[in-house]
């Protein structure tokens, strides 16, 4: 079994956690357990939809996600309805048309290059039934704030997200909890911040960066920090990538900040550990 001890460097150590979810963005890389969309996406119809099922396409290059039932339990309203999508084909890269499946029927058509909103579902964990939990156990948890990046006129490279770790005690296994992942929604900006809510109340805005981005000038340089455990990494001068030489969005799901060039930071996550 796993030992998560490295996580939680505290007395205490891991206690006795063998296992980790992982809940972040599409844009994450495949060591994320749970995924959602980053942000609301706008949908084209690609020709007439009615019923059930239509083709559609997006635009959003930020939003790639191509896998087979990728949308499942996202929704969108279409003439005062909720609709909620139970199955999608895959499909090879934004702008690739694809099928989806709803319910409940439409009762008012989309026309051919209709667009409609497709929202981000929240992704609910109920201790209890999803991580086998009780009243009085311990969780685990290491949230990730998404990345920053700074304007392509400063010589600093943006600090990876904002980390909060730590151990709570769960008082009500039964109350499910609402997890967030920080998702950037552009560049030149401060990431968003990492929560859960419902029955815990955490945020990575109260934590600190594990890394700071690089900074150099005539006078004075220092260089990007490595963040922790491979989270948090801080951004590079200009071209220079990040703390690990590569691009910050290489590092979605792990809350890198970007280097200051206008390229976007990435995606944050939240770690349980039950």
């Amino acid at each position: 079994m796993a030992n998560f001890s490295s996580f939680f460097p505290v007395a205490g150590g891991g206690g006795g956690f063998t296992k980790m979810n992982k809940y972040s963005t599409f844009r994450a890389l495949d060591d994320a357990t749970h995924k959602r969309a980053p942000h609301n996406i706008a949908f084209t119809a690609n020709g007439s939809i009615s019923g059930t099922s239509g083709s559609v396409y997006y635009l959003d290059s930020s939003a790639t996600q191509g896998d087979t039932d990728a949308w499942v339990n996202h929704t969108f309203v279409n003439n005062g309805t909720t609709h909620t999508i139970t199955a999608s084909t895959s499909h090879g890269n934004y702008g690739v048309p694809f099928t989806i499946t709803f319910t409940p029927s439409l009762t008012a058509g989309i026309s051919n290059g209709g667009t409609f909103q497709v929202l981000a579902p929240d992704l609910i964990v109920n201790p209890a039934t999803d991580l086998g939990l009780e009243n009085g156990d311990s969780l685990g948890y290491f949230l990730v704030g998404a990345g920053n990046s700074n304007n392509a006129s400063t010589e600093k490279g943006g600090a990876g997200g904002n980390i909060l770790q730590g151990t709570t005690i769960i008082s009500n296994a039964s109350t499910d909890l609402v997890i967030t992942p920080g998702a950037v929604t552009g560049t030149n900006s401060a990431g968003p911040a990492s929560t859960i809510t419902g029955g815990l109340t955490l945020t990575s805005a109260d934590g600190m960066p594990g890394g700071w981005g690089a900074f150099g000038t005539s006078t004075r340089a220092a260089s990007a920090w490595s963040g922790v455990n491979g989270y948090s990494l801080g951004g590079g001068q200009h071209n220079e990538g990040g703390a690990g030489g590569v691009i910050a969005s290489n590092g979605d799901g792990f809350g890198w900040g970007s280097y200051n060039s206008g390229v976007r930071a990435a995606d944050g996550a939240i770690l349980l550990f039950y």
